[in-house]
């Protein structure tokens, strides 16, 4: 893009200077109105390019030659040799393996921690009657909290966090048609009655709390067991 630039440049300087020279001489025929602007034009342009190449140009400093190599250049290139002291002993390497970073929180450490005496009702209670700003900051406390409830079984459904399992809902209360709850997920592999398992039928389950929604009268579990009480009826 410069080259186009330059050479533009110098092919309308060329052009220009030969025209106003030619009309100067009377080589070309030209008014006397544009043979002035053509010389003012020129004149420019020799201006311009004087100036630009005295800004440009190094007329009197001269890059002072050196044949001395850099200290830096010296010190890395030059190899150290370090003796050894036999009689020192040297110091055990120690090698310190990578922190593995538990992506479940160390959920199999809970699995046999006793359940809190916190009930579901409470943890939705406390929610609901904290200030609106709080109620986040409320929820996040239960977190980590292993419960242990018997519920109703109320819904199934697939889990749209993973195909493999389901989504199991259970009421607190039997027969009731909306109220507080317990969400969790589990594999019809790990436990194939829920295919069977009418509507309302008893399941007691223990997990650890991993999410807590006043509005939604709810908490969700993280399963450890899951025992299923009785058939239920169809509701």
């Amino acid at each position: 893009m410069k080259k186009h630039l330059f050479y533009t440049f110098l092919f309308l300087f060329i052009t220009t200077a030969i025209i106003t020279l030619g009309g100067i001489v009377k080589l070309i025929s030209i008014d006397d109105f544009y043979l002035k602007g053509l010389f003012a034009s020129l004149i420019l342009e020799l201006c311009g390019a004087v100036i630009f190449m005295y800004r440009k140009a190094d007329f009197f400093d001269e890059p002072e030659k050196s044949d001395e190599k850099p200290i830096v250049d010296i010190v890395e290139k030059t190899p150290v040799k370090i003796k050894e002291n036999p009689s020192v002993e040297k110091p055990a390497k120690v090698i310190s393996k990578p922190k593995r970073r538990d992506i479940t929180e160390n959920l199999s450490s809970l699995e046999n921690v006793k359940p809190t005496t916190i009930t579901v009702e409470e943890v939705i209670n406390s929610i609901n009657s904290a200030p609106p700003f709080q109620k986040k900051d409320v929820a996040e406390k239960y977190k980590g909290l292993v419960f242990e409830q018997v519920g109703y079984l109320n819904s199934v459904e697939k889990d749209w966090k993973d195909e493999r399992k389901v989504r199991v809902n259970i009421l607190l209360e039997q027969k009731s048609v909306i109220g507080k709850s317990i969400w969790f997920s589990t594999s019809l592999e790990q436990t194939p009655e829920i295919k069977v398992l009418q509507k309302g039928a008893a399941i007691k389950v223990r997990g650890k709390l991993i999410s807590a929604s006043g509005e939604g009268l709810s908490i969700t579990l993280h399963p450890f067991d899951i025992d299923v009480c009785e058939a239920g009826t169809v509701a």
